[in-house]
């Protein structure tokens, strides 16, 4: 087994594979592409936890392969000189940042999670849901609505209907 590096030219989001091109040391020709096989894409979890994510075509990947580039797996995207890590990454961060300009952030040295989502937000609860905020909280919004199926509970010195 050895580590290639390869650039993703087909992908299978349904089983999680690709196919990588890799340069061919081997060959006559100079700077001839190799394409493997469909290899799967490495994942956090698979089994009764799912984390998914997929690799996009063009991501310069590291795989670790067998001597004929037959059989595999993709270990993960990885930064080049001309895809380097933007400016919220840190140490001390995981950063989600995706192509529509879409943010999830939790800097660990600062407790803070930063959510900006360029599109809608949605959050469902099956069950019931509790936020407590132990300091100033702060809704803004254009217009909105509030609906109570039941009843309402509480201080209602500031409400404004």
């Amino acid at each position: 087994m050895n580590i290639q590096y390869g650039v993703v030219a087909t992908t299978d989001d349904k089983t999680a594979r690709v196919k990588v091109s890799l340069r061919e040391e081997r060959s006559a020709v100079e700077g001839e592409q190799f394409l493997t096989d469909w290899l799967p894409i490495l994942q956090i979890s698979a089994l009764k936890d799912h984390i998914y994510k997929m690799v996009d075509k063009g991501d310069v990947v590291a795989c670790l392969l067998d001597d004929h580039c037959e059989r595999g797996v993709v270990l993960g995207a990885i930064y080049t000189e001309d895809n380097k890590p933007t400016s919220e990454m840190n140490q001390d961060r995981f950063v989600a940042k995706f192509k529509d300009g879409t943010l999830i952030q939790y800097d660990r040295s600062s407790s803070e999670l930063k959510i900006d989502a360029v599109g809608s937000l949605k959050i469902t609860v099956g069950g019931n849901a509790d936020i407590d905020i132990n300091g100033v909280a702060t809704i803004q919004a254009t217009t909105g609505t509030i609906n109570l199926l039941d009843s309402f509970t509480g201080n209602t010195k500031h409400l404004f209907i």
